[in-house]
């Protein structure tokens, strides 16, 4: 491998690490949050949760050398990753389920006598399946020599 090539592996390498970190911090706040009794902001645990994954997703995409489009749209994120690993893609397929968050939930409703379909419940859902989803694509990364063991 040529200086410029090693160069731009350590680049990529760095630059999956940095989503990866960026990932882990969402999901734990998603999880002090939950784990908070009184706090009831479940748009915003499941908000936390959506971006860990989207995050964990661009991390995956760049360590295949792949620049991930700008977007938030988890299923978006899985069909690029597609392409280059179809397994792992279709295996995260529960994690499209947290695109609500991304916006819709994270915002009041507009009509407010019809509060958001939120609750402690289905946010500790979002955050196990944002857990899951890390716990998978951490497996392959590690695989793929972008992170430690």
């Amino acid at each position: 491998m040529s200086a410029p090539d090693r160069e731009q592996e350590l680049v990529r390498v760095q630059a999956v690490r940095a989503y990866v970190e960026s990932a882990e911090q969402d999901l734990r706040l998603a999880e002090i949050a939950l784990a908070t009794r009184d706090y009831t902001g479940w748009g915003q645990i499941g908000f936390h949760a959506q971006q860990a994954v989207e995050k964990l997703l661009k991390a995956l995409l760049i360590s295949h050398h792949v620049h991930p489009d700008p977007v938030h749209d988890i299923a978006d994120l899985r069909g690029q990753l597609r392409l280059w690993d179809r397994e792992l893609a279709d295996d995260l397929q529960e994690a499209d389920s947290l695109n609500l968050y991304a916006v819709r939930y994270r915002y009041p409703p507009k009509d407010l006598t019809r509060p958001h379909p939120l609750n402690r419940q289905r946010v500790k859902n979002a955050v196990a399946t944002a857990q899951r989803t890390r716990d998978r694509v951490l497996m392959r990364l590690v695989r793929r020599g972008h992170l430690p063991e």
